[in-house]
Formats: structure tokens, sequence, C-alpha cells
């Protein structure tokens, strides 16, 4: 959905947890270098829901994915009314993105329903 129609979307009453981390993969870069990717995860919180399971190679523009990630989850979804991180470089991206949908972005020290889902999602890929 563009920008406003998420506005106008009415909120569903759930909260979305979204984080992100790297995984102990080693892959290469586009300068065929090795590194570690990154995991974007996401849960609806009141669910422990999985809702975006994301792995972002060294080589993409994570800022792309992962507003096209939030995309998708509202338009499967819909529309949180609040979605919680706790990077600060992650809660930058979205935070133009949720200031025009009216969706409240909070930055915060805990994920509790997302670590649970990270430790079962990292736990099924080794």
């Amino acid at each position: 959905p563009r920008l406003i129609e998420v506005k106008n979307l009415t909120s569903k009453n759930h909260t979305v947890e979204l984080d992100w981390s790297y995984i102990d993969v080693v892959c290469n870069d586009s300068n065929n270098r090795s590194a570690f990717p990154l995991l974007l995860l996401g849960v609806i919180s009141e669910t422990e829901l999985i809702i975006t399971n994301d792995v972002l190679e060294p080589s993409n523009n994570n800022v792309y994915v992962v507003i096209n990630a939030l995309d998708e989850v509202i338009e499967l979804h819909g529309k949180p009314k609040q979605i919680k991180v706790s990077d600060e470089d992650l809660h930058n991206i979205l935070f133009d993105f949720c200031k025009k949908t009216n969706i409240k972005l909070s930055l915060v020290s805990r994920l509790p329903s997302l670590n649970k889902a990270r430790k079962e999602s990292l736990s099924m890929m080794t």
C-alpha cells in the first residue's frame, strides 16, 4: 500500500516488535568479501506470531528491505497501532514512515516476544 493508503487505514489493536541482528552464517558481499548477514525479524507482541523473517545480505539496501517488509506486514496483518524497536538505526529507518502513517514508533530496551521468536528461529537455522 502507498503511504496515503496506510495513513487512512484504521489501526488494528496489535503491536509489532521489529528488530535485526547478525546471524552466525558467512556469506560474500558484492565485493566478494566474507560478511555476516542481518536477520530482520518481526512479531505481533500479543500473539508472538512471526510476521516477517528476512535475511538482509550485506549488499542489500537495508532501508528498502525494511520498508518493503513492513509494507508486506501491513498488507497481510493490517496497520499496527504501534511498532517497537530496540535498535537506533532501525528506529531511524522507520521514523519518517511511521510519522507519515500515524503509527506510534517506540525505541525500547527489551522486546520479549521477539527475543523468544528469535531463539526459535535461530535454533531452526542450525
